[in-house]
């Protein structure tokens, strides 16, 4: 009979349920792996709420707003989402964030969500610039149409140790497919997600 001593760290740094930690300078959340998921109101005051969809789109699932044309830019209570992780040291990190390839669903050709980490101000962010048209020969269309997914970046200032990225919808149609956040500087390999 062989054996062989496995040496594993003990990992006691996470505070919150459903906290992930980091590995190889990023961190890997599918929708589902959220720490928190309030429910809210949309403009036209009804209840507005993230469901889970199995087996939705390129990963395990997808995290989508309903009802599904709810808008939320005068929205005083937006449903959210919360995702934990754990860091080994403060700084910048970037946030990718995998979408399902929805089109804006108003003419003002916007996707627009709030994000905000460890209780910073909301920062708005548009998965589309000013001048996206849904159309043949517009290059972000047409790779997020065959990729089937968008992928929107943006910076968030983490602590070390436990930190909480918190994110609700402004626009109707935004699906949640999975999330990685990694040191800025340090970006991942790209996967079959894009």
């Amino acid at each position: 009979d062989a054996s062989i001593e496995v040496l594993l760290p003990r990992i006691t740094e996470a505070k919150e349920t459903n906290t992930y930690i980091f590995s190889d300078s990023y961190v890997s959340i599918e929708a589902d792996g959220y720490c928190e998921l309030e429910n809210g109101k949309n403009d036209d005051g009804e209840d507005a709420a993230f469901r889970l969809i199995p087996d939705f789109g390129k990963t395990k699932c997808g995290l989508k707003i309903f009802p599904v044309t709810s808008s939320f830019v005068d929205a005083s209570t937006r449903p959210s989402v919360s995702y934990a992780f754990n860091t080994k040291k403060s700084g910048e990190y970037c946030v990718r964030l995998y979408l399902a390839p929805t089109n804006p669903i108003y003419r003002d050709n916007k996707l627009e969500l709030l994000a905000s980490c460890n209780g910073t101000p909301d920062m708005t962010l548009d998965v589309f610039d000013k001048d996206y048209k849904i159309a043949d020969g517009n290059a972000v269309w047409e790779k997020g149409a065959l990729d089937n997914i968008h992928i929107l970046e943006f910076d968030i200032d983490c602590v070390d140790g436990d930190n909480k990225l918190t994110i609700k919808p402004l626009s109707p149609g935004l699906v949640i497919e999975k999330l990685c956040i990694y040191e800025k500087g340090i970006v991942p390999q790209d996967s079959y997600l894009g």
